[in-house]
């Protein structure tokens, strides 16, 4: 028969995935591109003015609840959106809510959620399609 010794990482490069023996190394995911990015503001009619006027977007989609707009998707070609704004009910004035990437494979993706999970690397939420124009 063949002799073989059973592989087993150093501690600090086990992998928390039982049946990876290591974790895989820190060289990135191939991302294509950026999908969008998602702002919080206190004021979502003027950010989203301001992106029309001064950038050429144009609204998708838009959320009004009584009279006043809380959420506007919009687009400067022709995906559902690149930039979302949403009503901040914290009273926040303007901050980044989130920023997402187009993989292109769905295995990409289960990379890198290998990689967060590795690296204990918190994730709020998803990855997962969300939003009104998905």
């Amino acid at each position: 028969g063949i002799e073989a010794e059973k592989y087993v990482a150093p501690q600090e490069l086990q992998s928390k995935i039982l049946s990876r023996p290591s974790k895989k190394p820190l060289q990135g995911i191939p991302v294509k591109r950026i999908d969008h990015l998602n702002l919080m503001s206190s004021d979502v009619t003027a950010v989203k003015d301001s992106f029309e006027r001064h950038l050429g977007f144009r609204t998708t989609e838009r959320v009004v609840d009584g009279g006043v707009e809380i959420g506007a998707w919009m687009s400067s070609n022709l995906l559902g959106h690149e930039v979302a704004c949403m009503r901040d009910m914290t009273g926040g004035h303007g901050k980044l809510h989130h920023l997402a990437f187009y993989y292109g494979t769905g295995q990409h993706l289960a990379d890198a959620v290998e990689m967060f999970r590795d690296y204990d690397i918190q994730i709020e939420a998803g990855p997962d399609k969300h939003g009104i124009t998905q």
